[in-house]
């Protein structure tokens, strides 16, 4: 942490990411971050089979956005999405009611995409929480440990696509800090 072209996995599965365009090393939320200037980099962790979780799953992070929005209309901090390639989730920017809000997006074998979001617009510069848990019901939303959205579906689609901290899979980059991404797979209360 704080140097170097990738970012290091603490879990026992070492999905080490790559560094792609330049992110930079700065201050985070706790120790480093990386910050992302919102054009071209963001950070890809390949797609190990530890990566493709379809059941119970907890994705956190904290972000510090840098501008409300973002510049593309589906601009995300952390996916499990890639184009052309069966995907899983996104977290992102454009939930359903207002473009501004943040929230997770789960591909689902049988009910389409369904979406919980933090139901409200996140402050440039300002930290933020952000967690999405399904139990294998239910999916929920959480920002600064508050419930903030919950929705239901059966299951979450796997596949190939790569995970990606920076971009929403599509090429639409972050613009801001990301720190502290973990993903668990259970679901964490």
């Amino acid at each position: 942490e704080n140097s170097g072209s990738i970012a290091s996995d603490n879990s026992v599965n070492d999905n080490i990411g790559i560094l792609i365009n330049g992110p930079q090393w700065t201050t985070g939320r706790s120790g480093s971050a990386l910050i992302f200037d919102g054009n071209d980099d963001f950070i890809d962790c390949d797609n190990d089979q530890s990566l493709d979780i379809t059941d119970e799953i907890t994705i956190e992070t904290w972000i510090n956005p840098a501008v409300a929005g973002e510049g593309g209309p589906n601009a995300g901090p952390i996916c499990k999405a890639e184009d052309g390639v069966d995907w899983s989730w996104q977290l992102r920017y454009n939930a359903p009611g207002d473009s501004n809000f943040m929230g997770f997006q789960f591909n689902t074998n049988s009910e389409g995409r369904t979406w919980v979001s933090v139901n409200q617009n996140l402050i440039p510069g300002e930290w933020y929480h952000i967690i999405g848990v399904f139990d294998g019901t239910n999916i929920v939303c959480y920002l600064n440990g508050v419930e903030t959205d919950r929705n239901q579906i059966s299951s979450i689609s796997g596949g190939n696509a790569r995970l990606f901290i920076g971009q929403d899979g599509w090429g639409n980059v972050f613009n801001g800090i990301i720190d502290d991404v973990r993903i668990w797979n259970k679901a964490l209360s």
